[in-house]
C-alpha cells in the first residue's frame, strides 16, 4: 500500500505476507561467524567506492528483470503475494482502475474486476492495501472547498465494495495542518485480517474492516511517522525509535539492535512524511523476514540481531535515487517482486531470481569520481549497471559532507591516488582544474566518442568544445546551465550587461518604493554565486590567472545591488536565505523568488536555471502576473553557460573500453534523457525531448504563497508554452563561453563577497585577496 499526497509529502509503504524463502545458499552483509563476515565483506558493495570487485572469486547473486504489468498500466497502488501462492495487483490502466492477478510472475495477468462506480463517485483513489485472501481496502478524496473529504471502502474477492466509517479524530492540531480534516496517511492488513491504520496526527489504530470499530489504540510519547506490519507485530518509526507492538496485547517489546540500526540509517531516511524514513517490509517464515531499500534487500531473523543483504541494491535498479518502492513480495521460489516507479513516475515491476553461476560480485570495477554527490549521475550509473552486468560501476567522492575535506584537500588527494597508479578509471570534472588536467596529460583523447555522438544525435557543439581549444577532445560537459534574470519586462529588456543590471537594479528600486527589496532575502554568498558565472570569463586570462581590476568592477557592481536592500535584510534577518546543508552557495534562479514576483516581495530575480521544471515555476508566474518575463543573463562576459557533469577518462586507467563505454552512455540519448533538474542535456536530441514534455496524466502542481498584507495567492504550475520552450531552445543555440567552474576560483571569490559585503573590506582588497590565494593555487 502506498499513500500518494501531492507536492507535500513522500510515499510511505507497509506489506505484510505469509510468504517464505529459504535462505541456503544466500549471501549475507553483516552477521554470522568471522568466516562469514569476511565473505560477505569481500562481497559487498555500496556504490560509494568503497567496494572491491572480482576478489573473491565466489559465485551466486540476485539478478534483476523488468517483467511486464497489465496493457496500458500507468500506476501500481499495491502488490501482494496471495495465499494460493500468486500475485494480485491493484492498478490504474488508461481506461480504468482495477484488481489483476498473475501465477507465473507477471509472464500473463488475469483482471479480477474493475473498482465498481460507487467508489470512484466519491473522488480520486489516494490508497489501497491488499490482503493475502483478496480482500481490498481503498481510501477516496474528493475536494471539498479548500480541503478533501475522505471515504473508505472494503472490496470483497469478487469486487463488492461497502463503505466502511472510521473512528478517526476529525481534524489536526499540528501548525502546519491546523484545521484539515485528517485521514489515513497509510494502512495495511495484519495477519488475522484486520487494518492497522497511521493518521496525519502520528497515531496507529487497529480497525475491523466490517464495521471500521477500532479495537486498539497504539500510543508513543513520540509522532509516529512510518508504520509497518509482520504478522502479528507492529514496527513503528519515530525520529529517534523504532517501537515493535504486539497487535494482540498492545504491549510493546524490544526491537532488535541491528533493525533498527538499519531503519533508522536506511536510506530512504528523512524522506517520509515529516522527515521519517521509507522502506519496505515483507514477512517470512520461521521468524525471517525482508525489507528493501536502495542499498538491497536484507533479510533478519526476530532475536538473531543480525541483518544480511540478500539482494546488492549497487548491482540492481534499487539503487537509482529516482526510483519509488511501492511493494515487496518474497515468492515461494525464493524470488522477490518489487512493484516501483521510476523518476518520471512510470511503473516498474522488478523480479529479482537467483543465479548460481553468476559472479556474486562483477569481474570489472569501474571506478568514478566526482567532487560532490549527484543524483543524476547516480541514476546514469544505476542504469549503466543494469545494461552492464559484468561491470561494477562505483563512485567515489571527494568531499561527502560529513567531514572537514576541502576542494583543496580532495584535489591533492585526488593527484597523489592518480599519480601512484590508483585513481579513477571516469573523472566528473566540476569543480576541478580542467586546463590544467588537460595540460599534465591526465586525460585520455575522447574526440572519437563526442564526434560519435554527434553525428547520431546532434549536439550543442559550442557547448561540447567548452574544454576543446585546439579541437581535440579531454573532456565534455554533458550538461549545462543557462544564466537567466528574471522580473518585470520592462526592466528585464534593459539588461544587457552587468553595468545595466547595476543600473537597472536601482532604477526599479525608486520606481516601485513600496517593493519589499530588489532581490529578495539573499545574503552576499549567495548572490555572488547567482552573478559570478556570467562574469567570471572575463577575469580569467590565457595564462589562468585572475585580472584584479575585473574582479574589483565585480564587487563594487556587488556592492552596490546589496546595499539597495539593507533595510529589507535587517527587518526579515530571520529569514535570510544562503547557503545549503554543505555550506555551498545556491546559483540558481530560485523558484520560491519568482513567486514573490507576484507580491512585489522582490523585483528581479537573477541565477542559472537547470532544467525545465525550475523554468516552469519562471513562466508560471509570467503567465499569473502578466507583466513579467525572463530573458538570456549576460553580465561582465556575454553568452556564457555553466559546464556541468564535465566528463573523462584518465589516461592512466586500466579499464579504457569500459570508461569510453560509459561515456558514450553519458553523451547518448538514453544517458541524455535521464532528468534530476542538475542541467540541461548537450545532446539534441534527448534536449528536444525534455523540452517536448507534456504533463503526466492525472498530476498537476500548485502552490499557495501569502503575500505581506496576509492574502493568499494561489499559482497553477503549468510547464511552458511553445513559444517560451522555443526561446529557451534560442538561448542554447546561442551560449559559447563557458564560466569559470574550478571550485577553489569560485570559493575564494565567494569568500570575499561576504568579506566586502557583510564586513566591510573594499571591494579593491577583496579582489587582490583573491588574485593572491587563486595564484598561490595556481603555482602548486
Amino acid at each position: 500500500m502506498r499513500k500518494f499526497v501531492k507536492n507535500l509529502i513522500s510515499r510511505t509503504v507497509c506489506l505484510t505476507a505469509a510468504a517464505a524463502l529459504a535462505l541456503s545458499g544466500l549471501a549475507g552483509c553483516s552477521g554470522g561467524s568471522e568466516s562469514d563476515t569476511k565473505q560477505q565483506e569481500s562481497e559487498k558493495t555500496s556504490g560509494d567506492g568503497k567496494s572491491s570487485a572480482g576478489g573473491s572469486g565466489s559465485m551466486g547473486r540476485y539478478l534483476e528483470e523488468e517483467v511486464s504489468l497489465p496493457e496500458g498500466t500507468n500506476r501500481i497502488y499495491d502488490m501482494k503475494k496471495t495465499e494460493d501462492g500468486g500475485i494480485w495487483t491493484a492498478v490504474r490502466t488508461e481506461t480504468n482502475l482495477s484488481a489483476w492477478k498473475t501465477k507465473d510472475a507477471g509472464g500473463s495477468w488475469e483482471k479480477v474486476y474493475d473498482l465498481p462506480m460507487e467508489v470512484l463517485e466519491k473522488g480520486s483513489v489516494l490508497q489501497i492495501a491488499i490482503a493475502p485472501d483478496g480482500e481490498m481496502f481503498c481510501q477516496t478524496g474528493i475536494s471539498a472547498g479548500e480541503d478533501l473529504e475522505y471515504h473508505y471502502w472494503k472490496l470483497d474477492k469478487e469486487g463488492k465494495a461497502s463503505e466502511i466509517s472510521l473512528a478517526l479524530s476529525k481534524t489536526l492540531e499540528d501548525d502546519a495542518m491546523q484545521g484539515m480534516s485528517n485521514s489515513l496517511y497509510e494502512f495495511v492488513y495484519t495477519s488475522s485480517g484486520d487494518l492497522a491504520g497511521l493518521d496525519y496526527a502520528g497515531k496507529v489504530y487497529l480497525f475491523d474492516t466490517g464495521t471500521g470499530e477500532v479495537k486498539q489504540n497504539f500510543d508513543s510519547t513520540e509522532h509516529i511517522y512510518s508504520m509497518s506490519c509482520l504478522g502479528e507485530e507492529l514496527l513503528l518509526q519515530t525520529k529517534s525509535d523504532v517501537l515493535t507492538v504486539e497487535i494482540e496485547s498492545g504491549k510493546t517489546k524490544e526491537t532488535d539492535e541491528k533493525l533498527k540500526e538499519a531503519l533508522l540509517n536506511n536510506s530512504f531516511a528523512g524522506s517520509g512524511f515529516g522527515g521519517a524514513g521509507n522502506i519496505l517490509f515483507e514477512q517470512g517464515k520461521d521468524g525471517y523476514h525482508f525489507y528493501a531499500d536502495s542499498d538491497g534487500i536484507y533479510s533478519w531473523q526476530q532475536g538473531g540481531n543480525v541483518c544480511d543483504q540478500v539482494v546488492n541494491g549497487a548491482l540492481t535498479t534499487l539503487s537509482d535515487p529516482s526510483l519509488g518502492l511501492i511493494s515487496l513480495a518474497a515468492m515461494d521460489d525464493d524470488s522477490f517482486m518489487l512493484a516501483s516507479e521510476d523518476g518520471n513516475g512510470n511503473p516498474k515491476l522488478l523480479h529479482y531470481v537467483y543465479s548460481a553461476d553468476t559472479p556474486s560480485v562483477p569481474e570489472t570495477e569501474l571506478k568514478i569520481y566526482s567532487l560532490r554527490d549527484s543524483n543524476e549521475l547516480r541514476q546514469i550509473l544505476s542504469k549503466f549497471q543494469k545494461d552492464n552486468p559484468n561491470i561494477l560501476a562505483t563512485l567515489q567522492l571527494g568531499m561527502t559532507g560529513e567531514d572537514a575535506v576541502t576542494a583543496s584537500d580532495a584535489l591533492r588527494t585526488l593527484a597523489t591516488d592518480i599519480l601512484a597508479g590508483k585513481g579513477p578509471d571516469v573523472l566528473i570534472l566540476d569543480g576541478m582544474p580542467v586546463d590544467s588536467y588537460i595540460e599534465k596529460g591526465l586525460l585520455l583523447d575522447i574526440s572519437g566518442v563526442v564526434e560519435k555522438a554527434k553525428e547520431k544525435d546532434g549536439m550543442f557543439e559550442q557547448i561540447a568544445g567548452a574544454f576543446a581549444g585546439d579541437g581535440t577532445y579531454y573532456a565534455v560537459p554533458t550538461r549545462f546551465a543557462i544564466p537567466v534574470i528574471q522580473g518585470y519586462t520592462e526592466s528585464v529588456d534593459k539588461i544587457s550587461d552587468f553595468k545595466s543590471l547595476i543600473e537597472t537594479a536601482a532604477a526599479v528600486k525608486e520606481k516601485y518604493p513600496d517593493a519589499a527589496s530588489v532581490m529578495g532575502t539573499m545574503d552576499a554568498r549567495s548572490m555572488a554565486a547567482r552573478l559570478m558565472g556570467v562574469c567570471s570569463p572575463a577575469w580569467q586570462k590565457e595564462d589562468g590567472t585572475l585580472d584584479e581590476a575585473l574582479l574589483q568592477e565585480f564587487f563594487e557592481g556587488l556592492s552596490q545591488m546589496y546595499a539597495l536592500d539593507k533595510d529589507y535584510r535587517e527587518i526579515n534577518s530571520g529569514n535570510i536565505y544562503g547557503s545549503n546543508m554543505q555550506g555551498t552557495a545556491s546559483d540558481t534562479a530560485n523558484s520560491l523568488e519568482s513567486l514573490v514576483l507576484l507580491t512585489k516581495s522582490a523585483l528581479l530575480n537573477p541565477g542559472m536555471l537547470y532544467g525545465l521544471h525550475d523554468y516552469s515555476y519562471l513562466t508560471s508566474v509570467d503567465t499569473s502576473a502578466g507583466n513579467t518575463s525572463e530573458n538570456k543573463m549576460n553580465g561582465q562576459a556575454a553568452d556564457v553557460f555553466m559546464p556541468l557533469s564535465v566528463a573523462g577518462v584518465s589516461s592512466k586507467s586500466t579499464h579504457r573500453e569500459e570508461a569510453v563505454g560509459l561515456l558514450e552512455y553519458m553523451l547518448g540519448t538514453e544517458g541524455q534523457s535521464v532528468s534530476q533538474g542538475e542541467g540541461f542535456p548537450v545532446n539534441r536530441a534527448a534536449f528536444d525531448k525534455i523540452l517536448a514534455e507534456e504533463p503526466p496524466e492525472g498530476k498537476s502542481e500548485g502552490i499557495t504563497i501569502s503575500s505581506d498584507d496576509g492574502m493568499d495567492l494561489n499559482l497553477s504550475i503549468e510547464l511552458p508554452s511553445e513559444e517560451k520552450r522555443q526561446a529557451l531552445k534560442t538561448w542554447a543555440e546561442s551560449l559559447k563561453i563557458p564560466a569559470v567552474t574550478d571550485t577553489v576560483v569560485k570559493e575564494a571569490v565567494l569568500e570575499q563577497a561576504q568579506r566586502c559585503l557583510e564586513e566591510g573590506i573594499s571591494p579593491k582588497d577583496a579582489a587582490k585577496n583573491v588574485v593572491q590565494k587563486v595564484n598561490l593555487y595556481l603555482s602548486e
